[in-house]
């Protein structure tokens, strides 16, 4: 028998490498980085963590071209609306203290 915690905090990172050591633009790593956490999320769910959160954006980001934050604005955007079923039966809060601007 394991404990399973009830909350886990969770910071992305890597995808801006990966995508570079797959012979891609920084900013197509972003979409492909999503998938991954959708399967945590699912993982998490099924075995009963109450509360996840994850780090995805920081101040710092915000200092990245515009064309990359643009980019993972947008693949958060279509992870959550493609896989809506996926955390449907839960709650999650947006909390920035960034204002996004096109």
């Amino acid at each position: 028998m394991f404990r399973i915690p009830k909350h886990i905090g969770i910071i992305p990172d890597g995808n801006r490498r990966w995508a570079k050591q797959n012979g891609m633009n920084k900013q197509d790593g972003y979409a492909h980085g999503v998938e991954p956490g959708i399967k945590v999320l699912r993982l998490a769910k099924k075995y009963g963590v109450e509360e996840l959160t994850y780090y995805g954006f920081t101040v710092d980001n915000c200092k990245r071209p515009k064309e990359q934050v643009k980019a993972f604005s947008q693949a958060c955007v279509e992870g959550i609306a493609t896989n809506f079923f996926a955390v449907s039966v839960i709650s999650f809060s947006i909390i920035t203290s960034t204002l996004f601007s096109e």
